[in-house]
């Protein structure tokens, strides 16, 4: 199978298909940046031989983004 040239990103391709559903899908926004570094951090500690206890990225923290697809059914009837 063929792996795509395009400098696009599977998420980017994703966030563009998520903006034609309908109804709008909920979502969680997650801090990249962070998630990123947070692994850097941790294939270094691995390579020094120190252990990394993991962590749990909070700032900034993950935003919940509710969109029509988390509605309540009365709304849907209006």
């Amino acid at each position: 199978m063929a792996r795509s040239t395009s400098a696009r990103s599977d998420v980017e391709r994703a966030v563009d298909l998520i903006q034609h559903l309908r109804p709008a899908v909920t979502a969680v926004r997650m801090p990249m940046y962070q998630f990123g570094r947070a692994g850097v951090e941790a294939l270094h500690d691995l390579i020094a031989g120190r252990p990394n206890a993991g962590g749990v990225i909070t700032d900034p923290e993950p935003e919940l983004m509710i969109r029509d697809s988390a509605t309540t059914l009365t709304r849907l009837h209006e």
